[in-house]
C-alpha cells in the first residue's frame, strides 16, 4: 500500500476502508456523506451531477466487494437502493452492472501517481509513538510466528492481526490517557450481523474454563459497542517509563502468542458455525 495516507499497511476489514473512505471521499468521487445508517445500505453521499446540481446515492462499505453478495440473497438490494460499492479488493466478477465498485486498492494508488493527493501526510508526535510501537511489536511477534501474519504497522492506538475470517481479527490496543495507560491483547467478533457475533461468542463462553486454564485472567465482553464482541486480557503501564513500556512489550508478545496458539484451534469451527444458517 503506499505510504502517507494515514494507514501504513493495507486495510484488515470493513472499517479499515471506512477509515480511508473518509479521508478521500471528495477524490474517490463522492462530495459528501449524508448520514451514516445502521442498516443497509451503509451510508447515503452526495454526488455531483452538474455545475450546482448534486443526488443522493446509497453506498455499501465492505472490505471485499464479493461481500455485497450477502444483501443480495438477505434481499436487502433491490436493485435501486445502493449505487455504490467502496472495497479495498474488488474480487466479484459478477457484480452488477449498475453498481459502482470504487476499489481503493487501485484507486487510490492512481490518486498518488497523478499527484492529485499527496504521499506525504504529517503525523503527530503520538501518531509517531504508536507507529514505532507496533512497528516493533509485530517485528517481535513475526519472529515468534513466522507466516502468521505480513501486517506493517499504523499510526494508530490499536493494531489488527487478521485470523483468516472475515471480520474477526486479534488485535493489540492502548487506551487511557498518558501516563496512566492499559495495553490489552484481545480477540474481535466485528461482523456486520450482531447475532453471527453473539454465536461465535457464546462458543466461547461456553468453553470458558477450557479457555481459562491455558489463558488467564481472560474477560469476555458481549454486547461491545452495539452489536460486536470480544475476549480480552489487560495490563497497566506507564508510558513515561522505558522500563514499563518495554516490560509491557514483552508481555503483549507472549500473550499475543498465547492468544493464536490456544485460540487457533477453534477458527475452523467458526467457519462451520457461520457457514450454518
Amino acid at each position: 500500500m503506499p505510504s502517507g495516507l494515514g494507514m501504513d499497511y493495507s486495510p484488515v476489514n470493513e472499517q479499515g476502508v471506512i477509515f480511508l473512505f473518509a479521508k478521500y471521499h471528495k477524490d474517490l468521487g463522492i462530495e459528501a456523506l449524508q448520514t451514516i445508517c445502521d442498516q443497509f445500505p451503509d451510508a447515503i453521499g452526495r454526488i455531483r451531477v452538474g455545475k450546482n446540481r448534486f443526488t443522493e446515492v446509497g453506498i455499501e462499505f465492505e472490505y471485499k466487494s464479493s461481500g455485497f453478495k450477502e444483501h443480495i440473497k438477505k434481499k436487502q438490494y433491490d436493485g435501486k437502493n445502493c449505487e455504490f460499492i467502496v472495497c479495498w479488493e474488488h474480487d466479484w466478477r459478477e457484480c452488477p452492472r449498475e453498481i459502482k465498485v470504487i476499489e481503493l486498492k487501485t484507486k487510490l494508488s492512481e490518486l498518488i501517481n497523478t499527484g492529485k493527493i499527496s504521499k506525504k501526510l504529517g503525523l503527530s508526535k503520538k501518531q509517531e509513538e504508536y507507529l514505532r510501537f507496533y512497528d516493533d511489536m509485530l517485528n517481535r511477534l513475526k519472529l515468534k510466528l513466522p507466516n502468521v501474519t505480513n501486517q506493517k504497522a499504523l499510526p494508530q492506538a490499536w493494531c489488527s492481526i487478521p485470523v483468516g475470517i472475515s471480520d474477526i481479527h486479534l488485535e493489540w490496543c492502548i487506551t487511557g490517557r498518558s501516563p496512566n495507560r492499559k495495553f490489552s491483547v484481545e480477540l474481535h467478533f466485528e461482523r456486520k450481523n450482531k447475532e453471527e457475533n453473539e454465536k461465535l461468542f457464546e462458543y466461547f463462553k461456553n468453553i470458558k474454563n477450557d479457555m481459562e486454564r491455558e489463558l488467564d485472567n481472560l474477560n469476555f465482553q458481549c454486547p461491545w459497542g452495539k452489536r460486536w464482541a470480544r475476549i480480552y486480557i489487560e495490563r497497566s503501564f506507564n508510558d513515561e517509563s522505558k522500563k514499563e513500556i518495554e516490560e509491557t512489550k514483552k508481555w503483549g508478545l507472549e500473550k499475543m502468542v498465547n492468544f493464536y496458539n490456544v485460540f487457533q484451534p477453534h477458527f475452523p469451527k467458526l467457519k462451520e458455525i457461520l457457514s450454518t444458517k
